[in-house]
């Protein structure tokens, strides 16, 4: 019971990173919205907003899949480094069986580049998991693509840019592959537009200058 309650609130729980789980993560990087996690006592929801400069809000949706309460039921993110953000408090310290609860997570920037993702921690009493309380963490799909915008150029321009960049340094890298089957243009497009990416139809890195 209570005791439970508030060990769930000091503790960390095991990263949970199945082949599923790595899915759902990934379909909520290139999409805003979908199933963060699923098991049989509970599902997590994602509803992202991502305005321009690079600022956001999640909506996590807690809905209990089991006919009784999940009691002192707590989440809160964990290892967000650069990331910040605003987390409402949920409205009661129980999912109700069957309900559903939506939470907001407001204010969401990044203040430098960083590699790791934030993580949700969710601690629930649970009789079967050791002492009593269920506790696991999930990463969010709070990526470095999603804190981008990205940047429409013309071809003259981004050659001249890349030119730039490039020139007198290490910095510029060519790679040509030799695709193993015909290559879906409108399928890579939505790909690099889903990471805040900008496609430059038709164009591509000029070719290399010689003295």
């Amino acid at each position: 019971g209570g005791g439970g309650g508030a060990a769930a609130a000091n503790a960390r729980g095991e990263l949970l990173e199945s082949a599923a789980i790595k899915v759902a993560l990934r379909n909520l990087v290139a999409r805003n919205d979908g199933v963060l996690y699923e098991d049989a006592a509970l599902q997590l929801g994602v509803k992202q907003q991502w305005a321009t400069a690079g600022t956001g809000r999640l909506a996590l949706y807690h809905v209990n899949k089991r006919p009784g309460a999940l009691k002192h039921y707590k989440v809160s993110i964990v290892d967000a480094g650069l990331v910040q953000c605003d987390m409402v408090p949920l409205p009661t310290a129980d999912l109700a069986p069957g309900g559903q609860v939506v939470q907001l997570v407001n204010g969401i920037t990044c203040t430098a580049p960083q590699v790791a993702a934030p993580r949700l921690l969710v601690a629930y009493d649970d009789a079967a998991a050791p002492g009593g309380v269920r506790r696991f963490e999930l990463k969010l799909p709070l990526v470095a693509a999603k804190f981008c915008e990205p940047l429409t150029l013309d071809t003259p321009t981004f050659a001249a840019q890349w030119r730039a960049i490039a020139s007198g340094t290490d910095k510029e890298s060519v790679q040509l592959l030799k695709a193993a089957r015909p290559v879906d243009l409108a399928w890579c497009t939505a790909v690099l537009r889903s990471a805040k990416l900008a496609v430059l139809a038709g164009g591509g890195p000029p070719a290399p200058q010689t003295p």
